[in-house]
């Protein structure tokens, strides 16, 4: 029984630290966007594929 305890308890970790890593990332990408958008500097090349829903994420 504890084995199995064991190993749910590790897939659940890094299904959090999976999920963590995410959230960081998107944070990044809608900081760029928001630095971009009030230098009013072109967008960076990489989120623009991503810039539509980003930019309705991102408050004015």
């Amino acid at each position: 029984m504890a084995l199995r305890r064991q190993v749910r308890l590790r897939k659940e970790y890094i299904y959090r630290k999976s999920l963590h890593g995410k959230e960081a990332s998107i944070y990044e990408d809608k900081q760029r966007v928001r630095e971009a958008l009030q230098n009013g500097t072109p967008l960076p090349t990489e989120l623009r594929a991503e810039e539509a829903t980003l930019r309705h994420e991102v408050p004015s």
